[in-house]
């Protein structure tokens, strides 16, 4: 099938193994390469932007290149001028590569720690006096919680400030690998470790509201 005249007749999109894929009226399963501003996480039926190839092998390979990009050009909002009493700390979003899947690294922490007992967060902590900013803040509380080096992550930019309810102001920094860690997490902070697909997190089906009321 000519991969422009294949534009038409897609009626489906969605995500398998970490590949883009199209389905053609004629019930073919075709690989999909984005072409245009389309991205990986937030996935669209916009034809248009697709280039579609059937039977080709080839893997989509460009999420982290494009978020790169995407990161390059994002200007973090900061807050931490809004609240002096706030606790200054900051988190690693970490992208693991593997051969048939992006997966982002959480934990649960364990009932044992000062803060955010049982939940489910992403490895960091707050900020000590020694470390010389928030990202070697960050990577510090890695290796210390995940028990593992951070050697092996690619740092590839920073999201926007996060204030929790718990008065912490978090920074978080968005890093890849595509090592094989081999984690020891610290049994004091770490109760589980967990990667999740991203395709999981952007399925619609995974996702729920909860509202907290404090006192």
């Amino acid at each position: 099938m000519d991969p422009e005249s294949g534009l038409n007749q897609v009626t489906n999109i969605g995500v398998s193994n970490g590949e883009i894929q199209a389905l053609t009226k004629e019930g073919k399963i075709c690989k999909a390469i984005a072409i245009n501003e389309v991205s990986l996480l937030r996935q669209t039926r916009q034809t248009a932007s697709l280039q579609i190839i059937c039977g080709s092998k080839t893997l989509i390979k460009n999420l982290i290149k494009k978020l790169k990009v995407q990161l390059k050009s994002h200007l973090p909002e900061t807050q931490s001028n809004l609240n002096a009493t706030l606790i200054p700390s900051s988190v690693i979003v970490l992208i693991i590569q593997t051969e048939s899947a992006y997966k982002i690294l959480f934990n649960k922490r364990t009932y044992n720690v000062q803060d955010h007992k049982g939940e489910i967060s992403f490895p960091g902590g707050r900020k000590d006096k020694s470390d010389q900013d928030l990202l070697s803040t960050a990577l510090r509380e890695f290796e210390e919680e995940m028990g593992v080096s951070s050697t092996n992550i690619d740092i590839i930019g920073k999201l926007s400030d996060v204030v929790t309810s718990s008065n912490y102001l978090i920074t978080p920094y968005v890093g890849t690998t595509s090592s094989k860690l081999h984690f020891s997490p610290n049994p004091k902070e770490v109760e589980l470790i967990i990667q999740i697909p991203i395709q999981e997190l952007t399925n619609h089906e995974n996702l729920r509201n909860e509202v907290r009321v404090t006192n």
